[in-house]
């Protein structure tokens, strides 16, 4: 039989559900003139509103840090190894070309990461999300939260990761935020996967840049520079100064600085615009 030569193409579309349509069109041919044709429908994400945990989690991993396209292609689309072997370069390009937009400035307020498996010896600890929206935790997690996110900007010791997931994810979905157990956390988050931690960090990301449109008052923009390879770099928004924030609001009306802390983000964010 004849020497067979594979390739695998894009048929590029819209869905019904408004997300990017790919068909990889894989072909074999031989020097007898056979061929056969296979085709592998898959849906790609065309806006923040349409990624679920798991494909937020591949981005983080693939694209956090400066990684190529080919693996995330590959481990998205789950093609069977014959396939992904055909993929041209141009092929990977022109898919992680429909998504990077998306990441030239991350912006939103939803929680990716609804959850954090910690794998400690033989029992599996699940640390919930505080509330639905990134919006609605306490003032004083966020601050905390912020802080873990500069400090890892600065340094990259992936110990501020683990503080950012040790502050945002706890073990009773009830249980108000305590600084006093962030530490504990903190060692307990070591037993977590390194790219859930990195997904939380983009997304805390998103939420500092949603701040920055939402508030200009209180937030800078930040900057964001792409490299010449599929590469993303978050730089957080400028903070603005939390303790005098809260001493700003806490009076008779709003409470001790205290009950201030404790009050949902967002909502002392709008008071203090309104204040303004």
């Amino acid at each position: 039989m004849g020497l067979i030569k594979k390739r695998t193409t894009l048929k590029l579309g819209i869905n019904y559900f408004n997300m990017h349509s790919i068909t990889f069109i894989h072909e074999e041919r031989t020097w007898f003139g056979w061929k056969r044709k296979e085709l592998f429908e898959r849906s790609l994400p065309a806006n923040w509103n349409e990624m679920d945990d798991a494909f937020f989690c591949l981005i983080a991993k693939h694209f956090f840090g400066g990684a190529k396209g080919d693996d995330f292609v590959i481990e998205w689309a789950k093609l069977p190894k014959k396939v992904a072997n055909g993929l041209k370069r141009y092929v990977v390009l022109d898919i992680v070309a429909l998504i990077s937009p998306l990441f030239e400035r991350p912006v939103s307020n939803t929680v990716f990461i609804n959850e954090v498996k910690i794998k400690q010896k033989d029992k599996v600890l699940l640390f919930e999300k505080i509330n639905g929206s990134m919006s609605d935790m306490s003032f004083a997690q966020f601050a905390d939260a912020d802080a873990f996110v500069r400090a890892y900007s600065e340094t990259k010791d992936e110990k501020n990761l683990r503080g950012l997931a040790a502050v945002l994810y706890r073990e009773n979905s009830r249980e108000k935020y305590d600084s006093r157990f962030v530490e504990y956390r903190i060692e307990m988050m070591r037993y977590a996967n390194t790219d859930e931690l990195k997904a939380i960090h983009l997304n805390f990301i998103c939420l500092l840049n949603w701040l920055a449109d939402t508030y200009p008052l209180l937030y800078t923009k930040p900057s964001l520079m792409n490299g010449d390879e599929i590469e993303f770099t978050q730089e957080p928004s400028s903070p603005p100064d939390y303790i005098n924030l809260v001493h700003k609001l806490a009076g008779p009306k709003l409470g001790t600085v205290d009950q201030v802390e404790q009050m949902p983000m967002g909502y002392v964010f709008w008071l203090l615009c309104k204040k303004d």
